[in-house]
């Protein structure tokens, strides 16, 4: 199967972020996504940005490298997303 050519990043590398990545093995997505160093998708990722979920800096870092944004969390910097979103 050819592999998919985009990076989603995903705000929050829980369990969530986890079963997401895991679901989707078989389209060879690639995952970046940003978390404290002992999130559970960690090892799942092709990059793990070591930070605060609702650190706008670190959101920003995130978005900077990827096609796509996501998060799969509630508890973000949203302004940071608005002010993404805008740009």
């Amino acid at each position: 199967m050819k592999a998919f050519d985009k990076i989603i990043g995903v705000i929050g590398g829980g369990q969530l972020g986890k079963m997401l990545i895991e679901s989707s093995r078989k389209w060879n997505i690639k995952y970046h996504i940003l978390d404290v160093d002992n999130a559970p998708s960690k090892h799942l990722a092709q990059k793990h940005i070591i930070g605060e979920i609702k650190d706008g800096e670190a959101i920003k870092s995130l978005s900077s490298g990827v096609d796509v944004l996501t998060y799969e969390i509630e508890h973000i910097d949203i302004e940071t997303l608005a002010q993404l979103e805008k740009e």
